[in-house]
């Protein structure tokens, strides 16, 4: 997941992300990332 927080941060969209790191679903990544930091991966990097 630290990872994912990274290429978010880099600018990447979820669904890239989501597919990099070999989820079926961007749903699935979702889940299991807002599980892990409290908020949704959408949210990183906004102020």
């Amino acid at each position: 997941m630290e990872k994912a927080r990274t290429l978010l941060l880099e600018g990447r969209t979820v669904s890239e992300v989501s597919d990099s790191l070999g989820f079926e679903y961007p749903q699935s990544f979702t889940r299991m990332f807002k599980k892990e930091f409290g908020k949704a991966p959408s949210k990183v990097g906004n102020r």
